[in-house]
């Protein structure tokens, strides 16, 4: 069941993530599986930051259920993030959950990552 991660439980996926804590935004996750980080940017838009499963929860389902429940608690009207080129599950789950792709861009760190955006109907 995902839920806003404590302390400890945010820990432990961050040092797994290799991921440092943001100073903004909510943690989001399944303790011990799965966490992403919720910014919102006033009424209209919020974004998806440091989406992670850990390897050995891959493929269960997880980052599914953590992505639609981002979906639900953002409640914005459009919600985006960023995935790696070469990341075809992630960029697969978000297409299938009503994600499109708008962009690339290329992040700090020099990879070449994906932009997509959810928009709200209705």
């Amino acid at each position: 069941m995902v839920d806003v991660l404590e302390n400890d439980e945010l820990a432990t996926l961050l040092e797994k993530s290799g991921k440092e804590r943001a100073d903004r935004g909510r943690y989001y996750g399944i303790p011990g599986s799965a966490m992403a980080l919720l910014i919102k940017r006033g009424w209209v838009v919020s974004e998806i930051r440091d989406f992670y499963v850990t390897p050995e929860d891959r493929r269960k389902g997880y980052g599914r259920e953590l992505l639609m429940h981002l979906r639900e608690v953002s409640r914005t009207p459009v919600l985006f993030l960023t995935v790696r080129e070469d990341n075809e599950a992630m960029r697969s789950l978000c297409c299938n959950e009503g994600f499109r792709e708008i962009g690339e861009v290329i992040s700090p760190q020099g990879n070449r990552t994906v932009f997509s955006v959810h928009i709200r109907e209705g």
